[in-house]
Formats: structure tokens, C-alpha cells, sequence
């Protein structure tokens, strides 16, 4: 029950792009959120890094599509920030 309430509740910050919900809903149980903190480590940053390296790769081939999950998306670590350390200019596109 409490998993399909916080699937629920990311889905409505994600539905209405509400990248602030998305944060606080995926941080860590000590911030309010409902991830212990070495949850959001193995299962978001850790992934976040491993994805980098791909994703540059190909980026070199031609215009290119990258999906992943909102929780990849926000916070210290995201896939976004990572990309921007590297030197990429990153937008957000609502839609």
C-alpha cells in the first residue's frame, strides 16, 4: 500500500512538472523523502554515472533521444547536473 502511494504521488509531481514534489518525494527518508540513502545512491547516482559515458557516446553519433525515469532528473547526482559538469548545455522541455 505504501509503495502504489508513493508511485501515485511521483506521478502527480512528474504529471505536472513539478520538479521540486519530484525532490522531495524521491530524497532521502531524512529529508522527508521516501528513499533511505543508500537507496538513492545505488539506485538513482550510481546509475546516473554509469549512464554518462553512454549517453556522450551517442550524442558524437547525431542528434539522439535519452529516456530515463523522472528520479533521474532532479537533485544532486541527476543525469542532468552530471551533464552539465561535463560541459553540456542541458534544457528542460515541458510539454
Amino acid at each position: 500500500e505504501n509503495a502504489k502511494t508513493e508511485m501515485l504521488a511521483l506521478y502527480g509531481c512528474y504529471k505536472t512538472s513539478d520538479v521540486g514534489c519530484l525532490t522531495k518525494t524521491l530524497g532521502s527518508k531524512g529529508n522527508g523523502g521516501s528513499l533511505e540513502n543508500w537507496q538513492l545512491d545505488l539506485i538513482l547516482k550510481q546509475r546516473n554515472k554509469t549512464w554518462i559515458p553512454v549517453i556522450e557516446k551517442s550524442l558524437t553519433t547525431g542528434p539522439s533521444f535519452v529516456a530515463v525515469g523522472a528520479g533521474h532528473l532532479v537533485g544532486q547526482g541527476s543525469v542532468l547536473e552530471l551533464l552539465k559538469n561535463e560541459g553540456y548545455t542541458v534544457e528542460r522541455v515541458k510539454f
